[in-house]
């Protein structure tokens, strides 16, 4: 009995994106196929292509970060009113926290392209880390901080965040590079705010 394209796309996109992210686009269908416990056919009969596969999967991931940080401003909206550098501290730890490994590895991939021909792909990769830097740098304007100043203080921490989520040694941070992050949020937020 054939499986229905509802419960294998899913599956085949969660394994792209791993592989992509793991690998670029150098990654085959047929290794792809063989992750995710489908036959390539499969791959080619509802994607079509494996450059449409990946535009699908980086789609996915951007569209999966927006409505994460939605959630994540929606429960900080919900919280009283704190300090400001506890509303910062938040919004940025719940952002961290929602970016999966391999959702950060597949938009490293994808930043990293350098043809022009990927221009669609790299605009679509760094929307969910120009829509943090854009939330982190709100905030730091709602509480005094210079504009221009905050826009490059929020993307050197929202940058180096990413990249130490791409670099975490298994998909779950130990107790102690959750420890790191957020001595590395408290110590950033108190050098722009003084």
């Amino acid at each position: 009995m054939p499986r229905k394209t509802s419960v294998i796309e899913p599956r085949i996109l969660e394994h792209a994106i791993l592989l992509f992210g793991d690998q670029g686009y150098g990654v085959s269908t047929r290794d792809i196929a063989a992750s995710a416990s489908v036959t390539e056919a499969s791959i080619y009969r509802i994607f079509d292509t494996k450059e449409r596969l990946y535009q699908l999967a980086i789609k996915n991931v951007g569209e999966r970060a927006q409505q994460q940080m939605g959630q994540v401003l929606l429960r900080i909206a919900q919280l009283p009113q704190s300090n400001p550098k506890k509303q910062i501290a938040e919004t940025v730890r719940g952002w961290y926290d929602m970016l999966s490994r391999a959702d950060a590895r597949i938009l490293q991939q994808v930043l990293k392209q350098a043809t022009p021909y990927d221009k669609k792909a790299r605009d679509l990769a760094w929307a969910p880390l120009g829509q943090i830097i854009a939330i982190v740098s709100g905030l730091q304007n709602k509480y005094k901080t210079k504009t221009a100043k905050a826009a490059l203080n929020a993307q050197l921490l929202v940058w180096a965040l990413f990249q130490h989520k791409v670099l975490q040694a298994s998909p779950q941070p130990t107790k102690e590079e959750n420890q790191k992050i957020q001595a590395l949020i408290e110590n950033w937020i108190d050098l722009v705010q003084s």
